[in-house]
């Protein structure tokens, strides 16, 4: 409480009594509810109040001072609110305000006080005779301005934004001492929405109105309706043993809203959640843990104050955060905390990220990590991050210092390790990088910077080596994968749209889980992690990959692991899972009616990579298969009564295997069949694993199958539907791939019905290819006729 209160004993005549020296003067208030109960000593007769804190608003409060044969009682007054401080100039520990002077400063310290005068900032302790008990440290002072003339000397200062704020004033400290004639002035006007200044000035001492010396603080009320104002301040003084001292010059609001102390915890017990939204809430001192998903309006933090938002927290803002003190969010392996702010952001916060440990030689301990940063801004150079982070993986690369942290370069598909000729380089918002920690288990890694609130734009390409980006999502919360994909999936090559996340599987074969739309429509609450890196492709030309502020969402879940969640009709899914030893892939396949059996961009996913791990499950298309190994493939729902999906499987001579469903989400009626056509076996999955052991190194499709229908399948339907048939327009062929049965009449014929070509097939191959170069491109139809049926599917030469 500024200014402080004071109270002084007095003998019958009205006297200061100077002996009276009084210890533990118990202060308390009425109604007592609002003050902190303190004890001061009396000294000379006199005792000042210098540390009342009040803990709520209060109307008609008065000030009950009881001690050793002495009592007294102050005038009633009101409690307002905490007052934030909007911008501030006290010439010492806070100069944000910043002002200019028309009147060049002069005078040293020695001047003080002599002919040459003084006008500039000064220590209060060589400003003697100023000595306003409300000046701090340093003051801006004035001895003699005016040396024979009779002008007037103008601080300004800056225009400041007051728009987020109500009860907003100015206030400042001031002190005059031998100003005694017309010519000693102070005055003060301000200038509103960016408007000049005005001649309405305001005096605040005049010099012939008999006073010599004065002191006080200034409150000028500002109208609710003011978005921004400036200041000015002016004086004049012609005599020698004039003095004048200014300090504290401020922008404040008084604060009406949900306020937290060290000592007292959420005054009133009233605590922020998810219910609070509309409310504004200041952390006064002291370290506030959120709980839960809290919602606010402002979030002010003091300088002397912390904001913790622990793993699995979160705060959504509705407006604007006043960081002045600290605000720090943390992750662990698998849960992360969440900050959205609606509104801007004042200053930098942190951001602690968990982070893989480092793979050690010869072991599957532990793996390397894909992380962007949540925070960041210009002074996030990669000198302060490894700075801030000792646990970065680091060894040394031809005898020089290197760390394990850089982007990807698709131009040479590689990882970029960085040195310390890379410590300038600033970490950039969106962008992916790969890296790890050496602590067991791994750590988090300190991001700091500024909080990222608007659109983020990141250009994608394709490289000569590489198709794929490292990106990464840009803001300390989750964002949805619904509305990352609905704004960027045209951006991305067709038969790889999605994401492709790395999920730290022990086995090299299969680090990445792809997010595709058939995971986002089977999964609509799936979200990535704040910090989170992936890969995306790029379509040939170029792209542009958009995060939007409206992606944002809260949430605590793993990066690259969601629950099913999905309650949407006509939706299924199928994980299947090739194993071996401690080795194991998976592929996907999904029904959902916004998919064909060709191929469906967004839907239908293609491996990571140029090349199919030697250790690998995928699928091909069901019709216009191209050859290419597809990670994630998806179905018409419809097609679940009666679908062949070709299944491949690369595995090494002799090693034994197993094909398995991990995860399923399929109708109850519904059978999911593999075939294999070696040895002429079918197994329904769902009742158990089928395990092989192959007599010859497999690297395609062509001998197992996935048979899915809501009937019984029978072993002597009609075995054409298990083949394959795919073109390849260097050389131009057709393809078909799979086991016959019997003898096998292949026809094509054009879009006119017209016979084009015939050849007989056998039963001697699983893979016999038809040479069609002769023809031009365009639609045909296949027909394949033995004795167990017939078979037609179209076509397209290109």
């Amino acid at each position: 409480m500024v200014p402080y209160p004071t109270i002084s004993a007095v003998d019958a005549n009205l006297n200061l009594d100077l002996d009276a020296n009084i210890a533990n003067l118990n202060l308390t208030a009425s109604p007592s509810g609002s003050i902190i109960a303190e004890t001061y000593t009396m000294v000379n007769g006199f005792a000042t109040f210098n540390n009342i804190v009040f803990t709520d608003t209060e109307n008609d409060v008065t000030l009950v001072v009881t001690g050793n044969s002495l009592s007294g009682t102050s005038d009633p007054f009101d409690i307002h609110g905490p007052l934030l401080i909007i911008n501030e100039q006290n010439f010492d520990t806070a100069t944000n305000w910043l002002y200019s002077s028309d009147t060049a400063f002069f005078g040293t310290v020695s001047d003080w006080g002599n002919p040459i005068g003084y006008f500039g900032e000064i220590a209060l302790a060589d400003a003697s005779p100023i000595n306003n008990p409300l000046f701090d440290t340093q003051i801006f002072g004035e001895n003699d301005l005016n040396d024979g003339t009779n002008t007037f000397a103008v601080l300004t200062f800056a225009n400041t934004d007051i728009s987020d704020y109500t009860n907003v004033r100015i206030e400042f400290d001031w002190q005059v001492v031998g100003y005694i004639t017309n010519s000693n002035d102070v005055q003060y006007r301000t200038a509103i929405n960016g408007a000049s200044f005005t001649n309405n000035w305001t005096t605040v001492f005049e010099g012939s109105d008999g006073l010599i010396d004065d002191m006080g603080r200034v409150k000028i009320p500002i109208a609710e309706d003011v978005n921004s104002i400036s200041f000015q301040i002016r004086l004049r003084n012609s005599h020698p043993d004039g003095y004048s001292g200014f300090d504290n010059f401020r922008i404040v609001s008084e604060f009406n809203g949900l306020i937290y102390t060290n000592a007292e915890g959420w005054v009133n017990n009233i605590e922020p959640d998810e219910t609070t939204g509309a409310f504004d809430a200041l952390v006064i001192d002291g370290n506030y843990n959120v709980s839960g998903d809290v919602q606010l309006n402002n979030l002010i933090v003091n300088e002397d104050a912390t904001t913790t938002i622990g793993f699995g927290q979160s705060m959504t803002l509705a407006s604007d955060l006043m960081n002045r003190g600290t605000i720090e969010l943390n992750s662990i392996s698998n849960n992360y905390s969440s900050l959205i702010v609606n509104g801007s952001v004042e200053n930098d916060i942190i951001y602690n990220r968990f982070v893989n440990q480092l793979a050690a030689p010869g072991t599957t301990s532990g793996d390397n990590d894909l992380i962007s940063p949540p925070v960041t801004n210009a002074s996030q150079t990669f000198l302060a991050f490894r700075t801030a982070n000792p646990d970065l993986a680091q060894g040394t690369i031809g005898g020089q210092p290197a760390f394990l942290f850089g982007p990807f370069d698709n131009e040479t598909n590689s990882y970029v390790i960085y040195t310390p000729a890379d410590d300038s380089e600033i970490l950039e918002s969106g962008i992916g990088y790969r890296t790890a920690s050496d602590t067991p288990s791994g750590s988090t890694f300190e991001f700091s910077g500024s909080v990222l609130t608007g659109i983020k734009s990141i250009p994608i390409s394709q490289g000569s080596s590489s198709i794929f980006n490292l990106i990464g999502n840009p803001y300390p919360s989750y964002v949805t994968l619904s509305g990352f994909l609905a704004s960027n999936n045209s951006e991305f090559e067709a038969e790889t749209s999605g994401i492709y996340g790395y999920n730290g599987n022990a086995s090299p074969a299969n680090h990445y889980t792809i997010w595709n739309q058939a995971y986002s429509d089977m999964h609509p609450n799936a979200k990535i992690a704040p910090g989170q890196g992936f890969y995306v492709s790029s379509k040939p030309e170029g792209g542009t990959i958009t995060f939007d502020p409206s992606m944002r969402i809260n949430g605590t879940s793993d990066d690259f692991i969601a629950g099913r969640s999905s309650s949407e009709q006509n939706l299924a899914f199928v994980k299947l899972r090739l194993s071996k030893d401690s080795d194991s892939y998976s592929t996907d396949l999904y029904f959902n009616n916004n998919a064909s059996l060709s191929m469906d961009n967004g839907y239908d996913t293609a491996m990571f990579g140029s090349t199919t791990p030697s250790f690998a499950l995928y699928s091909h298309l069901v019709e216009n298969n191209t050859g290419k190994d597809m990670a994630v493939q998806t179905v018409s729902f419809t097609d679940l009564n009666n679908v062949t999906i070709p299944l491949g499987v690369n595995l090494t001579q002799g090693e034994q295997a197993t094909i398995s469903i991990t995860e399923e989400i399929v109708p109850d009626d519904a059978t999911i069949i593999l075939e294999d056509n070696v040895t002429n076996t079918f197994t329904n999955l769902r009742d158990g694993d089928y395990t092989f052991t192959p007599s010859t190194t497999l690297t395609e499709t062509g001998r197992f199958y996935i048979h899915m229908s809501r009937e019984s399948l029978s072993t002597t339907e009609n075995m054409l539907n298990g083949l394959e048939i795919y073109t390849k327009s260097n050389p131009k062929t057709i393809t078909i791939k799979g086991q016959l049965d019997s003898n096998t009449t292949f026809n094509l014929y054009d879009i006119q019905g017209r016979l084009v070509s015939s050849q007989a097939l056998t039963t001697k191959s699983t893979q016999q290819t038809i040479d069609v170069s002769n023809l031009t491109s365009g639609v045909y139809v296949v027909q394949l006729q033995n004795t167990t049926g017939n078979r037609t599917q179209k076509v397209i030469l290109r």
